[in-house]
């Protein structure tokens, strides 16, 4: 499940959430169309990232068109949806 984590001061309209692999699997489902094709190797070093525990909180963000597009963030939720 999904958790939303309270961040002192976030930019307008942003919100930090907790994403487990089932609703990484979700939005790449309802969402992730006319990206380009899946780097496997971006994929892969994001996952070891994962794997190893050493994802942190960065400023990179999913971002998400007006329209429930996925515009970027594919790469990490494809990582986090095979990181089981």
């Amino acid at each position: 499940m999904s958790r939303c984590v309270p961040v002192e001061n976030p930019p307008l309209h942003s919100v930090v959430a907790h994403i487990e692999p089932a609703m990484a699997k979700a939005i790449l489902k309802a969402a992730n169309d006319r990206n380009r094709p899946l780097n496997k190797g971006a994929t892969f070093s994001i996952w070891a990232e994962l794997d190893a525990g050493d994802w942190e909180l960065t400023g990179d963000t999913l971002k998400v068109s007006k329209r429930g597009r996925l515009i970027d963030g594919q790469h990490r939720l494809e990582a986090c949806a095979k990181s089981g």
